[in-house]
């Protein structure tokens, strides 16, 4: 435990604030393309299948597996469109519109929190302050 007079405090550098929508673009359209060629595969393993080349527990075994995989793609995908929705909204909208969209977020997304939140200092006696990177709207004067 820290001494009565101290404070824990973590600080969000500027250079690890959310990556700019052109990165988390081509992380997309990497996506995109390793969902099509896992598409593919698939269509190409049920061609294989149907001509005899794979006998069909191997051909269900694999698809199940692209399936799968399909899909980890797919939620990936969302995650990051919805990355770049947000952060296109931030730069569109006010800070009080900025802090209802991320009271929103349905999970906890440690870089947008980060573009939201400079610093949070924990003190001994429990209380919390945090630093925003944007007006405090909420705060009372």
């Amino acid at each position: 435990m820290l001494p009565p007079t101290q404070s824990s405090t973590w600080k969000t550098s500027s250079t690890s604030i959310l990556s700019s929508s052109v990165e988390l673009q081509k992380e997309i359209d990497k996506l995109q393309q390793m969902k099509s060629k896992a598409e593919t595969q698939k269509f190409q393993l049920y061609d294989d299948y149907t001509k005899g080349i794979v006998q069909r527990d191997i051909m269900v075994s694999e698809r199940t597996t692209l399936t799968e995989r399909i899909g980890e793609i797919e939620i990936e995908l969302h995650e990051l469109e919805s990355k770049i929705q947000l952060e296109q909204c931030i730069n569109k909208a006010g800070e009080e519109e900025t802090m209802e969209l991320l009271s929103k977020m349905e999970t906890f997304d440690l870089d947008l929190i980060r573009q939201v939140v400079k610093c949070i200092t924990m003190y001994d006696d429990g209380n919390i302050q945090f630093e925003w990177n944007v007006d405090d709207f909420l705060q009372v004067k």
